[in-house]
C-alpha cells in the first residue's frame, strides 16, 4: 500500500512539473519570438535542419568504421552492415585466435562483461572479433563460443598480426582488447583486457585516461613498514623494476649507489619510489629489501601501480621516470642518465648519445622517426658543428610541438 502511494504522489508530481515546465517553455518562445523580430538573435534550426545534422554525425560514424572494418560484419545471424553499429558510443576490437591459451581465458571474462554491461546506461558497445586463428576452421570453431560480430575470416587484409587493423592499433601480442569512441573512431585505450579483468562493476568503462597527474602515487611504505606521504617538496623518481627482471637487477645496484651518494653528500632534493612489477608478495619483499627508498604498498600494485605505469606507457622494466615536486612529468627515460653519471635534475636532452641511450623526450627510436648522425670517423671540429646544427634543428622542432 505505501508503495502504491509513493507511485501516485510520484506521477501526480511528475504531471505538475511538465505543467510547470510546459508554461516556462511557452513563455520563453514568445519572449524569443520578439527578440527575432528585433533582430536581436537568428532564427533556430528548422526540425529539418536539426535532422539533417543527426543523419550526417550517425553517417560519419559508419563511415570511418566501414573503412576500418568493412561494409559488413559476421554476426551470429549471418553478414551484418556495418552501418547499422552507428550510435554506438564505444567499438571494441578484440584481437585474439583460438591457439591462444590467454585468449581463451580471457574470452568468458569478456563475454561476461559484455552480456552484464552491454546496454546498460551509457555503456551501449559493441565489439568486433578480429581473429589471428590460422585457418577458418579454427576461427569457425573459436567465434561459436564469441556473442559478438567478427570480421569476417575472408577479410585477411584486416586479420591476424599482420592485418591493417593490428599493424594500425600496434598489437605486438594477444588478447588485446582496443577500444575506440563510436562517434569519432579516436582510440580511447589500448588496454582494454588488463581494464576488464581489473572491472566487477563496470564503473570505469570506457576507461578513459585520465591526466598523469591525477594518478601519481601520494602514500608509500618506508623501510620500517609504515604508510607515509610521499614528500611534495622534491623530485620525485619512479623506479618501475622487479626481481624476476635480470635487467632490473643488474641496475638496481647502480641506482643504490647512485641515491646513497647524494644523500651522503647531504644532498636531499629527490625521492625515489619503488612501483614494483613482482608476481608475489615474497619476491617483492625480498626485492625492497635492498632498496634504501620508499615503494607503493604491494596491495596497491592493481590500483595504483598498475594504473599509473599504463597512463606512462611503459612496455619494459626496469623504467625511471623523473617528475617535479608538483607531480609534472619531466623526463621518462633517466635510466641512461644515471648510468653516464649525467649531473641531476635529468632534464631531457634534445639531442643524445645512442652510447647513453636510444631515447629522446620519452620516444625511442624504435617507435618514433627519428634523425641520426654517425660521427665517429669525423674530427672533433666537425662533430662540435654537427652537433651544434642537432641541437638547433631538435629546439625548433621542440617549440613547433609545444602543447602538443
Amino acid at each position: 500500500e505505501s508503495e502504491s502511494e509513493s507511485e501516485s504522489e510520484s506521477e501526480s508530481e511528475s504531471e505538475s512539473e511538465s505543467e510547470s515546465e510546459s508554461e516556462s517553455e511557452s513563455e520563453s518562445e514568445s519572449e524569443s519570438e520578439r527578440r527575432k523580430r528585433n533582430g536581436a538573435e537568428p532564427p533556430a534550426p528548422t526540425p529539418s535542419t536539426t535532422h539533417t545534422r543527426a543523419r550526417t554525425n550517425t553517417r560519419a560514424m559508419a563511415t570511418w568504421l566501414e573503412n576500418l572494418v568493412g561494409t559488413s560484419l559476421l554476426s551470429k545471424d549471418g553478414e551484418k552492415a556495418t552501418s547499422e553499429l552507428a550510435g554506438k558510443s564505444v567499438i571494441a576490437l578484440y584481437f585474439s585466435a583460438h591457439w591462444c591459451g590467454p585468449c581463451r581465458r580471457f574470452t568468458p571474462k569478456l563475454s561476461e562483461f559484455y552480456s552484464k554491461f552491454k546496454d546498460r546506461d551509457s555503456k551501449d558497445f559493441e565489439v568486433i572479433f578480429v581473429s589471428a586463428d590460422r585457418s577458418e576452421s579454427e576461427f569457425t570453431s573459436y567465434y561459436g563460443e564469441h556473442p559478438w560480430l567478427a570480421v569476417k575470416y575472408s577479410d585477411s587484409d584486416r586479420m591476424g598480426f599482420d592485418g591493417t587493423l593490428a599493424k594500425k592499433y600496434k598489437v605486438r601480442g594477444i588478447p588485446s582488447l582496443v577500444l575506440l569512441d563510436g562517434a569519432t573512431g579516436e582510440k580511447i585505450t589500448t588496454e582494454g583486457v588488463q581494464e576488464v579483468y581489473g572491472d566487477t562493476s563496470g564503473e570505469g568503462f570506457p576507461y578513459r585516461p585520465r591526466p598523469i597527474g591525477e594518478l601519481v602515487p601520494t602514500k608509500a611504505v618506508n623501510k620500517d613498514g609504515a604508510i607515509v606521504e610521499i614528500p611534495g617538496d622534491k623530485y620525485k623518481l619512479f623506479y618501475f623494476s622487479a626481481h624476476w627482471c635480470p635487467p632490473c637487477r643488474r641496475f638496481t645496484p647502480k641506482l643504490i649507489e647512485w641515491y646513497n651518494k647524494r644523500k651522503a653528500a647531504g644532498t636531499d632534493d629527490v625521492e625515489i619510489i619503488f612501483v614494483s612489477s613482482d608476481r608475489d608478495w615474497g619476491g617483492f619483499d625480498e626485492y625492497y629489501g635492498s632498496m634504501p627508498w620508499l615503494a607503493v604498498p604491494f596491495a596497491e600494485r592493481n590500483s595504483v601501480g598498475q594504473p599509473f605505469s599504463r597512463a606512462l606507457g611503459i612496455e619494459g622494466i626496469p623504467s625511471l621516470m623523473l617528475f617535479s615536486a608538483e607531480n609534472e612529468l619531466i623526463n621518462k627515460d633517466c635510466i641512461g642518465a644515471v648510468q653516464a653519471g649525467k649531473s641531476f635534475p635529468f632534464l631531457p636532452p634534445n639531442v643524445v648519445d645512442l652510447s647513453e641511450g636510444i631515447s629522446v623526450w620519452g620516444h625511442d627510436v624504435n617507435s618514433v622517426p627519428a634523425m641520426i648522425a654517425f660521427l665517429e670517423n669525423a674530427d672533433d671540429d666537425d662533430q662540435t658543428a654537427v652537433e651544434e646544427k642537432l641541437e638547433e634543428l631538435a629546439s625548433a622542432v621542440k617549440a613547433n610541438m609545444a602543447g602538443d
